[in-house]
């Protein structure tokens, strides 16, 4: 089975004023994120390992800017948007998400109203994931098989909820490699105050002692 490095985005470009300024460090400039694909799509040839690049939230900036590049480079997208979110200002609208899956990307689920799942009654958590689950099949007529985790928060009853919703692969926000087909897929999110290059991300993948760690975080967790 491949390796897969799964990269996690949210905006790109300059973050509009209504972003609150804890999620700003998130967000990646035009520039520096044309420049990172770039290098990324030679690099992860280079160490033959699969790219994934996701994005979370429904920016605009999926459509506008994330897409084509990943197109130029031949690099998997996966797009999770917000349901609530969607068709609003400065988000992706109807017509941008079945584009998406046009161009062959896939589209998954971050919830309705982007909050952590965690802390949800059985059935708040059932509304965001069942609910925008929903929603999103109805925009594009088939079944939607992923979910992003806001926040990257879960525990048991969330993994439970949503492998009862049907959902074939879950995106954490937990650091690594994943294997292709692997249900729990582990993501290295952007930062700008992160150093963020891919031969230095699968270096710390591949270490012991990073995966001893990741793995030990995962399985508490998982059984709180």
């Amino acid at each position: 089975m491949s390796r897969e490095l799964v990269l996690s985005f949210h905006g790109i470009g300059v973050p509009p004023p209504f972003v609150p300024e804890a999620e700003q460090p998130y967000w990646i400039r035009e520039n520096d994120f044309a420049t990172f694909i770039a290098s990324a799509a030679t690099q992860a040839q280079e160490l033959a390992i699969t790219l994934v690049a996701s994005f979370d939230d429904g920016n605009r900036s999926d459509r506008d800017v994330a897409a084509p590049l990943l197109k130029r480079h031949r690099i998997r997208g996966v797009f999770f948007p917000c349901t609530g979110r969607i068709g609003h200002p400065r988000y992706l609208g109807v017509e941008d998400i079945r584009a998406l899956e046009r161009e062959g990307f896939e589209i998954g689920s971050h919830g309705i109203e982007h909050v952590p799942w965690t802390g949800l009654d059985g059935e708040a958590l059932e509304r965001e994931t069942v609910g925008s689950k929903t929603a999103l099949q109805e925009i594009l007529g088939r079944d939607v098989r992923s979910a992003a985790l806001p926040f990257g928060a879960y525990n048991r009853r969330v993994l439970a909820a949503l492998r009862a919703a049907g959902y074939g692969t879950v995106y954490s926000s937990d650091t690594g490699l994943s294997q292709a087909g692997q249900w729990f897929r582990q993501r290295w999110t952007y930062r700008a105050e992160m150093p963020f290059e891919i031969g230095q991300l699968a270096a710390i993948s591949i270490a012991f002692r990073h995966r001893l760690v990741t793995a030990s975080k995962n399985l508490i967790k998982s059984l709180r």
